[in-house]
């Protein structure tokens, strides 16, 4: 049996209020895993810009067409690398809201993937949101998850 090991590039910036410096940043990210030869690169939600306010978080969301995201297409393209963005501030189509969209672009700078995650608190009671979670050995449809352990190491 062969395997094959594929490179990553796992990306931490502590993203400001500043979209280009953002941007710029993740050029750089972008052009350091392409010199350690990964193939996909991953960005944490808010890669973007993290603002102070909902009215400024909501002035500075873009489409999905827009600058930042035509950016990261580009450098995908360029770099011929895969691109995950983990949380995109896309403005809503009628300009009222701000989605938190998952994004991946191919290496051809081709948008491959688009998910927008569901905030509960949009979402009325009783209203199907267009999904049914399945159940596993260990987790029933009408079971509910309170704590989630914290993760510890025994290394000293």
């Amino acid at each position: 049996m062969s395997s094959k090991i594929i490179r990553i590039g796992v990306c931490q910036l502590n993203s400001n209020d500043d979209k280009q410096e953002n941007f710029n940043i993740g050029q750089q990210l972008i052009n350091q895993a392409k010199k350690e030869q990964a193939k996909i690169v991953f960005f944490p939600e808010a890669f973007d810009y993290i603002c102070e306010s909902k009215p400024l978080t909501l002035e500075k969301a873009e489409p999905i067409d827009g600058p930042i995201i035509n950016g990261y297409r580009e450098l995908a393209k360029q770099n011929q690398l895969w691109i995950s963005l983990g949380g995109f501030h896309q403005r809503s189509g009628d300009g009222t809201r701000v989605l938190n969209s998952h994004l991946i672009i191919n290496d051809q700078g081709d948008i491959v993937g688009h998910y927008s995650k569901i905030h509960l608190f949009d979402v009325p009671a009783g209203v199907s949101i267009g999904f049914e979670i399945d159940e596993t050995g260990f987790v029933k449809s009408d079971s509910r998850i309170i704590k989630e352990p914290a993760w510890t190491s025994n290394k000293t």
